[in-house]
C-alpha cells in the first residue's frame, strides 16, 4: 500500500514546546491555539511522521502474516482494521 505523503515529511523536532520540521521550519508553535498543550502533547505531535510510518510497516506485516494457531487470526484481523482506520484518519480519509 503505497500512498503519496501529503503531510510535511519527518523527522519533526520538538524544541521547547514547538515543533519544527527537519530544516527548522516551524510547524506548530506554542501560540494561543496551542497554549494548553503540555510538553507530552508536543512530543507526540513531533513523533507523528515516525508513528505513521511504523504503523504502515506493522500493517504490512499483519496483512502478510499467517498463524498456525487459529485464535490469533481474529486478533490479527482486528489489528488490521484498527491500523487501517488510524492510517485513514491520519491521511484525512
Amino acid at each position: 500500500m503505497k500512498t503519496k505523503t501529503q503531510h510535511t515529511p519527518g523527522p519533526w523536532i520538538n524544541c521547547n514546546n514547538h515543533v519544527d520540521d527537519s530544516n527548522g521550519v516551524p510547524l506548530v508553535r506554542s501560540c494561543r491555539d496551542f497554549e494548553r498543550l503540555n510538553p507530552a502533547d508536543f512530543r507526540l505531535i513531533a513523533a507523528a511522521p515516525e508513528l505513521l510510518a511504523a504503523l504502515r510497516g506493522a500493517l504490512n506485516v499483519m496483512e502478510n502474516a499467517s498463524f498456525d494457531f487459529q485464535p490469533h487470526e481474529s486478533i490479527r484481523l482486528a489489528g488490521i482494521e484498527d491500523a487501517r482506520a488510524a492510517i485513514a484518519k491520519a491521511e484525512g480519509e
